[in-house]
């Protein structure tokens, strides 16, 4: 049987030492690479595909102009196929995300560091609309 400990530091993949599993430790900053670099082969691999901008971070139901914004820039999760809940939790894990309180806010220096690491020819833009800032990431290629 294999159990997930989570500590503050480091994360330990632990087994009963009546298996056969090894035993794995990797660091919180291992984590955090493994999940940029899959965030950056997916975006890597999008280049080929007609640009286009995305939200990183979809409009809650009911938010002025939600449906409006869904449809000009689509959340990424979409275009991921996943649900935008489990998109935040991953994107927390890469350190591209953080949390106060119920509000979660993308990290822009972190998400720059995300492009210059990997080379992506990826681009953020932020700004207001109806008085709420949204940041908006583009993903594929003009050409």
């Amino acid at each position: 049987m294999l159990y997930l400990c989570y500590n503050f530091h480091p994360l330990y993949f632990v087994s009963y030492p009546s298996t056969n599993i090894t035993h794995f430790s990797y660091t919180m900053s291992r984590v955090l690479h493994l999940s940029r670099k899959a965030l950056a082969d997916f975006f890597v691999m999008m280049e080929a595909q007609h640009a286009h901008w995305y939200c990183i971070k979809s409009p809650t139901i009911g938010e002025a102009n939600c449906l409006e914004l869904n449809h000009m820039f689509p959340p990424l999760s979409s275009l991921l196929n996943i649900q935008d809940e489990d998109l935040m939790s991953m994107l927390k894990v890469a350190g591209l995300l953080y949390q106060q309180g119920n509000m979660l806010s993308p990290l822009l220096h972190a998400w720059e560091d995300l492009f210059a690491k990997f080379k992506l020819k990826n681009e953020l833009t932020t700004f207001s609309i109806s008085g709420k800032q949204r940041i908006f990431i583009w993903i594929g290629s003009w050409s």
